[in-house]
């Protein structure tokens, strides 16, 4: 099958935005090729098994624009795709819940190399008894336990948890907080943003003391959930980056976009690289992304991806507080 690739490189400054305003100008976007030959070569590719071709696809790295984009749509948390969420930039909607690293051997649509069920949410590590803050002002729409109703995949899935509503873009959006040893908040109670709710701990189905954070646009239910990576800001000095790639024939197209860090033009020894999970069919809206990183240091990466025998391999600049977004169709 001939494969055509198109590469779009998107970039957003982080803007803050009013949770109220309905509607949000669309995205700022910038394409460019360069010169394929200026790229670093593929020929350190550590794959297995080793492709038997490798095509090179490379793009200016992405910087902002006033430009607007109509085209892409379904990206993170807006309810009418991307395209809705900007205004000047992308802005996060949500803070999180414990201010420092997520887990990231266990990200969103992981499965820890198949020991694990899909993931429907990310992990904070932290003692029993840390406190838990509302990622957003909102009305708690539960706070009690799980353990003799089926609310996931079996009953105690999430222990002690509780389910905050939000409004944002006029749209409800539910988070919830899983595994807690206490809750500060009961059903009904009114919440700013930040306010501690609840204390880490390992009720229910966890595996030692965490918290289980989900994003679920639209409807409080487990299989609305949403990558949370999307929906809150990278840590200071770090970027994002998240990105479709897609066979339009082959729309269950799985396996791991891997990103290496790149220094002087060489792939940086450590880390080796990071994999980046693409989502399950069912957990991807229409024209959505399907895989999300949060937390990169800033500089230059290299991006791969191991499918139908060829490696196809992209360079991208993450810069700090900018969420890029990479469109890549096979064709």
């Amino acid at each position: 099958m001939k494969h055509l690739l198109t590469l779009l490189l998107f970039s957003a400054l982080l803007t803050a935005c009013a949770a109220e305003q309905a509607t949000l100008s669309p995205a700022p976007v910038s394409t460019s090729p360069t010169d394929p030959a200026a790229a670093p070569s593929a020929a350190s590719e550590t794959a297995s098994p080793q492709p038997s071709a490798t095509l090179i696809a490379t793009a200016e790295l992405p910087r902002a624009s006033s430009t607007p984009l109509k085209a892409e749509t379904g990206y993170g948390w807006c309810a009418d795709g991307i395209a809705s969420c900007f205004d000047d930039g992308y802005s996060f909607p949500l803070t999180r819940p414990i201010p420092t690293t997520i887990d990231p051997t266990y990200r969103f649509a992981s499965t820890q190399n198949g020991d694990r069920e899909i993931h429907h949410g990310v992990e904070f590590y932290q003692a029993s008894g840390t406190p838990v803050l509302a990622a957003g002002a909102g009305t708690v729409a539960f706070a009690g336990d799980d353990m003799t109703e089926k609310v996931a995949l079996w009953p105690g899935f999430y222990g002690n948890y509780v389910v905050i509503e939000h409004t944002l873009a006029g749209q409800a959006v539910f988070t919830l907080y899983g595994h807690l040893s206490k809750m500060d908040v009961q059903t009904g109670e009114t919440v700013a943003a930040g306010q501690k709710i609840g204390e880490v701990g390992a009720s229910g189905s966890a595996i030692g003391s965490h918290l289980h954070f989900e994003v679920r646009p639209g409807q409080d239910n487990y299989f609305a959930a949403r990558n949370p990576e999307m929906w809150f800001a990278p840590l200071e000095g770090a970027g994002a980056l998240a990105g479709r790639i897609f066979d339009p024939d082959n729309p269950k197209v799985r396996g791991a976009v891997r990103i290496q860090r790149m220094q002087e033009n060489k792939i940086a020894d450590f880390p080796a690289y990071q994999p980046m999970d693409i989502y399950p069919a069912e957990l991807v809206i229409e024209n959505g992304e399907n895989f999300a990183l949060t937390d990169l240091s800033a500089g230059p990466y290299r991006l791969t991806y191991l499918y139908s025998g060829k490696v196809y391999e992209y360079f991208v600049e993450i810069r700090p507080g900018i969420l890029t977004l990479i469109t890549i169709v096979l064709d």
